[in-house]
């Protein structure tokens, strides 16, 4: 983890950028002190710790005792360091070094709660030596001599770093040992050297894309394209969602919009995608169906859904999560390609867009829905009783009400639409 440092140059710098992009937000906050230099304004913005130092002059500015420096929070008492770097400081933070076990669980295992790579049991990472770093001419040295069978000496000499925890040729070998099926990175059920260990170690030199994964991927293998290996090997301990029951998953989705961490939560939802089966993201959309998706989650979810349509398919998980209840070009425009396409006939997808995405109907997308309700009541065979059905709900659905009498009066409205008016009035006696 690289240090983050605050410096009282990059704190003028920040002011000047202030003052040139919003002068009037900061006049009456910024004057001048006794030097002619810029100065927060009042004596406690000034020296909010109350020691006879303006901030300019001091440097610990909040008085906690770490100097503005080191200090991750230096305008704020009772924060000063944040290990896993995510906004929030030790003493707020439940789980420091973001391993997914709380400082008071790690406390009682006896682990290190600033060390996420200090686990319990099951917390693999390739930092093998355990120098907070995954690095190709040690880390990635290691385990390609493992995969080769290298053992004492020959494993470890020239490849351990400075300062690492984990040092022994016996530790590091029973380590790796363990870990043997995290090795295996291309997902082909095989740990190998000219594989798994070879896209390690280009990996962490760098490479992407088809210099990472070229002649490097097993027969079989499940990880088989650069943005798979590259998740996997960022994130190998993901959890194993075929084991969670779907209450958990709709427990997870509905804790979302009001969970403390959600930005780290959805980051790594969106970006570890590809590791997931296709089972456990459907169900996860579904669950989504009555949560407001942030920016992130809605892009992944438009793309998922972007993706079936393309080859004249739709994934119902995607489309009953983008449900809203504000109008979206972007969603109507796919909403329409979906509604020109024979698919859309399916009763399935029908009710789910009348139901979900009313908000998204103009004249032209409501003329194109119903005619392809009409459409599906035909070849059924339903006698009029699917097309009632629909016709029913919306003309209900106060902002289409008008939309839907117009077009039953419209006299450039389908055939097949014109005739599925006619047989509803003519069951309705009307």
């Amino acid at each position: 983890m690289k240090p983050m440092f605050r410096t009282k140059a990059l704190i003028g710098v920040s002011l000047l950028v202030t003052l040139s992009c919003s002068h009037a937000s900061v006049v009456g906050r910024f004057g001048e002190n006794a030097f002619g230099q810029a100065a927060w304004a009042g004596p406690k913005a000034e020296d909010p710790d109350l020691d006879g130092l303006s901030n300019i002059f001091d440097d610990d500015d909040d008085g906690d005792g770490v100097k503005d420096d080191d200090d991750k929070f230096p305008l704020d008492t009772n924060e000063a360091f944040d290990t896993d770097n995510d906004g929030f400081g030790n003493n707020t933070d439940l789980d420091d070094d973001d391993d997914g076990f709380t400082d008071q669980q790690e406390l009682a295992d006896g682990t290190d709660p600033l060390n996420r790579f200090s686990c319990k049991s099951g917390c693999f990472s390739f930092d093998v030596d355990e120098n907070l770093e995954a690095q190709p001419l040690t880390d990635g040295l290691l385990v390609i001599r493992h995969l080769f069978g290298f053992s004492g000496d020959s494993l470890t000499s020239g490849a351990v770093s400075g300062g690492a925890s984990r040092d022994g040729s016996d530790a590091i070998a029973s380590y790796l040992t363990e870990a043997d099926s995290q090795l295996d990175i291309d997902g082909d059920g095989e740990s190998k050297p000219l594989t798994d260990g070879l896209l390690l170690i280009r990996y962490l030199f760098g490479f992407s894309g088809d210099s990472l994964i070229s002649g490097a991927i097993g027969d079989g293998a499940e990880r088989d394209t650069a943005e798979e290996v590259e998740a996997y090997i960022q994130a190998p301990q993901l959890v194993d969602w075929q084991q969670l029951s779907m209450q958990s998953v709709a427990d997870f989705a509905f804790s979302l919009p009001t969970h403390s961490h959600r930005n780290r939560l959805e980051e790594a939802f969106v970006n570890n995608a590809s590791l997931y089966s296709d089972v456990f993201l459907n169900t996860f959309m579904e669950m989504l169906e009555y949560v407001p998706l942030s920016k992130p989650v809605e892009t992944f979810v438009l793309q998922r859904f972007f993706q079936k349509v393309q080859y004249d398919d739709i994934n119902l998980a995607a489309l009953r999560s983008l449900s809203s209840n504000e109008f979206d070009q972007q969603l109507h425009c796919e909403l329409k390609n979906i509604l020109n396409k024979d698919i859309s006939t399916r009763l399935d997808v029908l009710s789910v867009i009348a139901a979900r995405h009313y908000e998204q109907m103009d004249n032209e997308l409501l003329t194109l829905f119903l005619t392809q309700a009409a459409k599906a009541d035909e070849s059924e065979g339903h006698a009029g009783a699917l097309f009632s059905g629909f016709f029913s709900d919306l003309v209900q659905v106060p902002k289409l009400r008008r939309q839907v009498l117009t077009l039953l009066r419209s006299p450039e409205r389908p055939a097949v639409l014109a005739k599925a008016f006619n047989q509803l009035f003519a069951q309705t006696g009307k």
